[in-house]
């Protein structure tokens, strides 16, 4: 029983060493990315992308969301976007590129998303073709503790995002083009048609 107690030790303590070692590429947020095709035009998606107040119509989960700032779209609005438990996430723009996507900071008050030391989610809308255009949803987090945040980050994290990514694509998808909230099984079954980019 004393090794295994002491096997345990030494584990917890070699993490501990491990997550607080220098860790330059712990510096870059990793990044994962999906995209869709929606068949409308750029100019009507941006009008429904730019309500900053319905992304529980397409995002899985989602319950309701509330506007908490006086801006209610563009550059500092702020939501609170409602699990079906009641809890929330509070969601900031901090980057806005009229017509074509913004940025959001994921946060809880003033500080950020747990368990990250950074949280942003990006919209954006791409078009080459007057009928339809290209929907790209990415985030980009990063973990604390070093090396071991960073694994977290690659064996774990990025394939929960990864995801996560695909069925708010596939939910902008049926919302966007029929301006009805997504539905679960219908979500599933355009998955296929998302894109992963990372």
């Amino acid at each position: 029983m004393k090794k295994v107690i002491y096997s345990v030790l030494a584990l917890v303590f070699l993490t501990v060493v491990i997550a607080f070692l220098p860790c330059r590429p712990c510096e870059q947020p990793v990044t994962v990315a999906a995209s869709i095709v929606v068949d409308i035009p750029q100019s009507e998606a941006w009008e429904i992308l730019q309500d900053f107040s319905v992304p529980h119509h397409y995002v899985p989960d989602l319950a309701a969301t509330e506007i908490v700032s006086d801006l209610k779209s563009g550059l500092g609005a702020h939501r609170r976007v409602y699990n079906e438990d009641g809890s929330f996430i509070e969601e900031t723009i901090v980057e806005w590129t009229q017509g074509s996507g913004f940025v959001i900071n994921l946060h809880e008050g003033s500080e950020v998303m747990a368990p990250f030391n950074f949280a942003q989610f990006r919209y954006l809308l791409e078009s080459d073709n007057p009928d339809r255009c290209r929907i790209r949803v990415s985030m980009s987090t990063r973990m604390p503790m070093g090396y071991v945040g960073l694994a977290l980050q690659k064996w774990v994290i990025k394939g929960v995002a990864t995801e996560s990514l695909k069925g708010v694509a596939a939910g902008m998808k049926l919302y966007y083009e029929t301006g009805k909230p997504a539905v679960a099984l219908e979500r599933e079954a355009l998955k296929s048609q998302v894109l992963v980019e990372s």
